[in-house]
């Protein structure tokens, strides 16, 4: 700028020639620039904002910290950290450039990508009290818990398998297939190989530890990787896996008797055998027909992979049973039933007669008794085979001529005891039994 002085005369002052004189302006200061971008999140780009300044001049963002970086305004970091980020806004013909004091913008940790893990099968069935099973099926490892694979959740952090009971009880796991049980299983992280079966490691990212519960029903796993320096906890949805009791075979599951045939009276030992171990707290019932209980087996013997169970049975009658015995089944073992009975022949109690062969009669001597006894304690009846000499009404003989007089006792039996032999006496001739008065001596 060019700036000219003149001065005004007056009466008292003589006029005087004025100077030319140059005046320098200089640009003024823009209004303070702030970034208002202060925080972000890890692994999603920001994009940095301002306010201030006057020139609404374009706008540079810079920052010196290491692993942050600024491009077209978009901060970006490889880790969750805390970047110092200044702005600059350019000036004009009427003002300077002007730059932000350092601000710091805080890059926090990000939540994981979706965390999931599955099992080979959703469901197993059948385990031995106490042992360790991957499969509740005896402690082998061929149906693992598979945990996060690759794409399942973020970072490096540990992955902690947890269980809990749902419909089953006991819900437990553990390390190896004979090791200490836990509710929990991890920390693991997915860096280790696979070594032996019986080792718990990952191949690739798959984790065998072994699983049990002391029930039939569902255990619910839960996996939770924890945070790392870039990255919150995560926790999986609940996975669900059940557990089912085994079946027994009832191929080979058979009742065996002491006899197959014996009196009513006497007693018999029936066996249940099952070509299985039916380890646990089971039972064998034996039934007949119209399931009544015959007997109980109620302690099982478990040996060469074959369970034996006895009891005594005393019949109350004669009859053909067929007899068929009953698993009870227990907390890992179902009900099974012997598919076709065993047949056992229950024969009445047998009985005999004992008959007292009377005196020698002389015809015209008045009717007489006879008795007989049988070991049934039954009654007894009499009978003439030789009616036309003697007679019989209930145990009075009745002779009506000289001769021969032959007597029958007969028990014929009832539910309990069989028929008797029938018992007969017939004294000779010559023994003088009902000898006749008028025929010689």
């Amino acid at each position: 700028y060019w700036v000219i002085f003149t001065n005004t005369i007056s009466s008292n002052v003589s006029e005087a020639n004025s100077n030319n004189g140059a005046l320098t302006m200089t640009k003024g200061s823009q209004a303070t620039l702030t970034v208002t971008s202060t925080s972000g999140t890890f692994g999603t780009p920001l994009t940095l904002t301002y306010s201030g300044g006057t020139t609404s001049g374009a706008v540079t963002f810079s920052t010196a910290t290491s692993g942050c970086s600024i491009t077209s305004g978009v901060l970006t970091t490889t880790s969750a950290k805390t970047c110092v980020v200044t702005a600059t806004m350019s000036g004009n013909t009427d003002y300077n450039d002007v730059t932000s004091s350092n601000t710091d913008v805080v890059i926090g940790k990000a939540s994981q990508a979706t965390l999931s893990f599955s099992f080979n099968s959703a469901s197993a069935t059948g385990c031995n009290t106490g042992l360790p099973c991957s499969a509740f099926n005896q402690g082998t490892n061929t149906n693992p818990i598979n945990i996060p694979n690759t794409t399942s959740g973020s970072g490096t952090g540990q992955v902690t398998i947890t269980v809990r009971d749902g419909t089953a009880t006991g819900c437990y796991l553990s390390n190896s297939n004979s090791g200490t049980l836990s509710t929990s299983f991890g920390p693991r992280t997915l860096t280790y190989n696979f070594t032996s079966w019986g080792t718990p490691t990952v191949t690739g990212d798959r984790l065998w530890p072994y699983w049990q519960a002391s029930t039939d029903g569902t255990c619910i796993f839960t996996a939770t990787k924890a945070g790392d320096s870039n990255y919150l906890s995560k926790t999986s949805a609940d996975v669900t896996f059940t557990f089912s009791k085994l079946t027994p075979s009832t191929a080979g599951f058979t009742t065996q008797a002491s006899s197959t045939s014996f009196e009513l009276g006497n007693s018999v030992t029936l066996t249940g055998y099952s070509i299985q171990n039916l380890s646990g707290s089971g039972t064998y019932t034996f039934k007949d027909v119209n399931s009544n209980v015959l007997c109980v087996a109620s302690t099982l013997t478990h040996a060469n992979s074959a369970t034996t169970g006895s009891c005594t049975w005393t019949p109350s009658s004669a009859a053909t049973y067929s007899v068929k015995v009953y698993f009870s089944g227990d907390t890992y073992w179902n009900l099974v039933t012997q598919t076709s009975g065993t047949s056992i022949t229950v024969n009445k109690t047998s009985q005999s007669i004992s008959f007292t062969a009377p005196t020698n009669k002389t015809y015209g001597d008045p009717a007489f008794t006879v008795s007989a006894s049988a070991t049934s304690n039954l009654t007894v009846i009499f009978a003439s085979s030789t009616s036309t000499v003697c007679t019989v009404s209930g145990s009075t003989v009745t002779i009506l001529t000289a001769g021969t007089c032959t007597l029958t006792a007969n028990q014929s039996g009832d539910a309990t005891y069989a028929a008797a032999s029938q018992a007969r006496v017939a004294p000779a001739r010559r023994a003088g039994f009902f000898r006749d008065e008028a025929e010689p001596g």
